[in-house]
């Protein structure tokens, strides 16, 4: 299946809710509230509204933003390029994608 199809074919369905991005986070982080943990380093602070997720902390922050056509799920830490972050980001991508593909997308 072309990219021009899968994006056509999202436009048919309606995007994921608010509820929906938060599982996906939780999930991906294996995590049971609304606190997300990277290599033992708990996020202190979840948002969730307008389709977006933010999740921050003293040294971790990652954000969730599903668009018409794409979802962008971005995480950053410092110091840069710490290996839990860049796993959370990889594992929330997938969980990402396999939610969206069970779900119609």
């Amino acid at each position: 299946m072309s990219w021009d199809a899968i994006l056509n074919s999202m436009l048919q369905y309606p995007k994921p809710s608010q509820e929906d991005i938060l599982k996906i986070v939780k999930v991906a982080s294996s995590g049971q509230n609304e606190s997300v943990s990277i290599s033992g380093k708990k996020l202190i602070t979840v948002r969730c509204g307008g389709n977006e997720l933010s999740a921050t902390g003293s040294e971790y922050a990652i954000h969730a933003r599903v668009l018409t056509k794409a979802v962008v799920i971005a995480a950053n830490s410092d110091p840069k390029n710490n290996p839990g972050v860049n796993c959370l980001l990889s594992t929330a991508s997938c969980a990402t994608a396999n939610h969206l593909a069970s779900s119609g997308f």
